[in-house]
């Protein structure tokens, strides 16, 4: 006869197995989820070889295969080596992965996979991913451009080749000898284009070689130092071309302009959190102030949106000259909850210029970035700059434009300098 003391054990040992049985259900659905948002290496080479260095076909790609994230096509490190005078070294204790040709490298931050370091000084937002085997996949094209290879795809962008200019085979060639099914498939594709009648374009202008080559956008529009009595025109625009954003706002403004919060709130942007920046020496010296300050702000946008957000940005960035947020600090915040985001373009709208060459920055940093962020305020100035990037970003079909999500991977500087 089983005592109460043993029912007890029975009973939590049930819910125990059950919360396993749960975790293990969520890690399933995670992992299958995150499997189906890239291609399947397996699948593609199925029928043969689509990937290429040079004149060889690549040598695993069940493993190591080219993949599509974001619209960009990413591959191993590992294939770089494979050219005549490239050198991979990775520090695992600097947290680092170097590629070097010639007299040129660029190095990769390993830790944060975000940012990378080339041999002229600059400092790049450059995302890479851990995919499989412990290696790590480059975005093809970023690197190839930077060391002056060749970076080619099919009509369909079912295969790709590599090159350092030592080939004596087309990427057709290559494709009839290793992948003649393929071929036909590509046949089949260009064909179909043929047969397809060109838009009328007379009374249009051509696009300039820089739109055409510009490439797929991931683009975040993020607005800080409000709200103020110009973030309902900005909230304006937006809505006139559709797009969502980012509004990172600060406590007195926050208190100033509630109707506006709420606004932004039912229009579908999110907000951040972003203090008070005359206290950013405070939170210098006493973190646990710059703490507080969330918190104190949270409970405050709660009770006007009747919600809080776990989004944040330190008073100008992670990374400042007066309030640094190094790896501590980080993982402090990340602790409380909170997902801290800087910018990789810094558009200069509180500082000087019209507005043809404000919005002329912000386009620069859009064409310099796979996935830019970029960091703007809310006054007179990003009013009368706006228009043109929004009108810069509508006019390509392959941009998406995207508000941050408490999910998004964040793009900040915590802990790089």
């Amino acid at each position: 006869m089983p005592t109460k003391k043993d029912k007890k054990v029975k009973t939590i040992r049930s819910r125990t197995t059950a919360a396993a049985l749960s975790v293990i259900l969520c890690f399933a659905v995670i992992f299958t989820a995150f499997c189906a948002s890239y291609p399947s290496s397996a699948a593609k080479a199925d029928s043969g070889p689509t990937m290429f260095v040079n004149d060889e076909a690549w040598y695993d790609e069940t493993l190591f295969g080219w993949e599509i994230i974001w619209g960009m096509y990413y591959v191993p490190a590992t294939v770089f080596a494979k050219l005549d005078g490239v050198e991979l070294k990775e520090n695992t204790r600097l947290h680092n992965l170097m590629l070097s040709f010639g007299d040129s490298y660029i190095t990769i931050d390993t830790e944060s996979k975000q940012f990378a370091y080339t041999s002229d000084g600059g400092e790049v937002y450059m995302r890479t991913y851990l995919l499989r085997q412990n290696t790590l996949w480059l975005p093809a094209k970023v690197i190839c451009g930077f060391f002056g290879f060749t970076f080619e795809q099919t009509a369909s962008g079912s295969a790709i080749r590599i090159s350092d200019g030592t080939s004596s085979k087309t990427l057709e060639d290559l494709l009839a000898i290793y992948n003649p099914s393929l071929i036909e498939t590509e046949t089949e594709q260009t064909t179909k284009n043929q047969q397809t009648p060109a838009p009328d374009t007379s009374e249009t202008s051509e696009p300039s070689s820089e739109e055409e080559v510009i490439g797929p956008r991931f683009i975040y529009l993020t607005f800080e130092d409000g709200p103020t009595e110009y973030t309902g025109d900005i909230l304006d625009l937006l809505a006139e071309y559709g797009f969502s954003a980012t509004f990172f706002l600060d406590t007195n403004s926050l208190a100033s302009y509630p109707e506006t919060a709420v606004r932004i709130a039912a229009e579908g942007h999110s907000i951040g959190l972003h203090t008070v920046g005359d206290d950013a020496a405070t939170y210098e010296n006493d973190f646990d102030s710059y703490i507080s300050a969330l918190e104190y702000e949270n409970k405050l946008l709660a009770r006007i949106i009747k919600s809080k957000t776990r989004i944040i940005r330190a008073p100008d960035g992670s990374s400042s000259d007066i309030f640094r947020i190094g790896t501590q600090r980080g993982d402090i915040l990340a602790s409380e909850g909170y997902v801290a985001w800087d910018w990789n373009v810094n558009v200069p709208d509180e500082l000087y210029g019209s507005a043809d060459e404000i919005s002329a920055s912000a386009v620069a940093g859009i064409k310099k970035y796979n996935v830019p962020v970029l960091r703007m305020h809310q006054n007179e100035l990003t009013v009368s700059a706006l228009r043109g990037i929004l009108e810069f970003i509508s006019a390509h079909a392959d941009f998406t434009v995207s508000a941050i999500s408490e999910v998004s991977y964040e793009v900040n500087f915590i802990g790089l300098f």
